[in-house]
């Protein structure tokens, strides 16, 4: 588990500043993996013949915790927001490539 702290100052002209804190715990669960395959066959010195392909395949989430304090000049708590957000996403990809080569 990770922890981001994020302080911002915004200035309101005239007005005395406001401050925005936001403090976040993220876990990133990285599952996936990448094959790339190939193969190049020399007919003759002239021409070829290339076969190539790729599989990728990979399974993530992404957990977290945001608390975000709105503060006043003199470090007091405005307002407070609190979320958990869950993703998670699949991708598989596939490709196959056949190239023929002939020099003239």
């Amino acid at each position: 588990m990770a922890v981001g702290v994020f302080n911002s100052e915004y200035f309101n002209g005239d007005l005395p500043s406001s401050f925005v804190n936001e403090t976040r715990d993220y876990d990133r669960i990285r599952k996936n993996y990448f094959i790339n395959l190939g193969v190049e066959y020399y007919i003759n010195d002239k021409t070829s013949l290339t076969i190539s392909g790729f599989v990728r395949d990979s399974n993530n989430t992404s957990d977290s915790n945001t608390e975000i304090d709105d503060l006043n000049a003199n470090g007091d708590v405005l307002s407070s927001l609190d979320t958990i957000t869950r993703r998670g996403r699949r991708r598989q990809f596939k490709s196959v490539h056949c190239k023929f080569y002939k020099e003239v």
